[in-house]
């Protein structure tokens, strides 16, 4: 960035913010651990919150479960859209209402099972992950988790796998950018 060195982990999510307020994007999405929204944890949560308002956006949180979004994992994740002051208006939305910005869940829940249908295996992996405890495939995490088969990731396998398990399901975020693009940036 700017030369400026971030301290630990918890001034990412800062750091991400200035660099928004530096670039002014029409609409800013971020996420983090449920977790914020809890207990001593929550002082956190408002800052967060404070910081968006600081830099321009009305914002809004909302714990988000990726199983309402066609993943067939239980995945609860804290999610914050920040419209920037001079396009809320503009979109229609208010304090009341910016909450609207969030995507509907799907009533159905994708089994397991049905994420695997088809599923092509690598022989020598299964091998090696079944030889002690049974572990999960790379290829089976990149289903559960709404990658695309063909999607590359380098590394051992400790290294992919967390990766996977870091990542927002990209079928849950398409339905946040989906509702934040009908509900705000196609108003506009």
């Amino acid at each position: 960035s700017d030369g400026k060195m971030v301290e630990n982990i918890e001034d990412l999510f800062f750091e991400f913010l200035r660099v928004a307020d530096d670039i002014r994007p029409k609409v800013i999405i971020a996420e983090n651990v449920k977790g914020l929204t809890i207990g001593e944890a929550k002082e956190y949560f408002n800052k967060i919150q404070n910081t968006f308002e600081d830099i321009g956006y009305d914002v809004v949180a909302k714990v988000l479960d990726s199983r309402y979004f066609g993943i067939s994992q239980t995945r609860t994740r804290v999610f914050f859209i920040g419209v920037r002051n001079d396009i809320t208006e503009k979109a229609g939305l208010n304090f009341m209402t910016i909450g609207n910005v969030f995507p509907q869940e799907l009533p159905d829940v994708v089994p397991l099972k049905d994420a695997l249908i088809d599923l092509e295996y690598d022989e020598q992996e299964v091998k090696y992950l079944t030889d002690k405890l049974r572990k999960l495939t790379i290829g089976e995490l990149k289903r559960i988790q709404s990658l695309p088969d063909d999607f590359k990731l380098t590394g051992k396998w400790n290294q992919k796998s967390e990766r996977i398990g870091r990542m927002v399901p990209p079928l849950m975020m398409k339905a946040i950018a989906d509702s934040v693009y009908n509900k705000v940036l196609k108003e506009i």
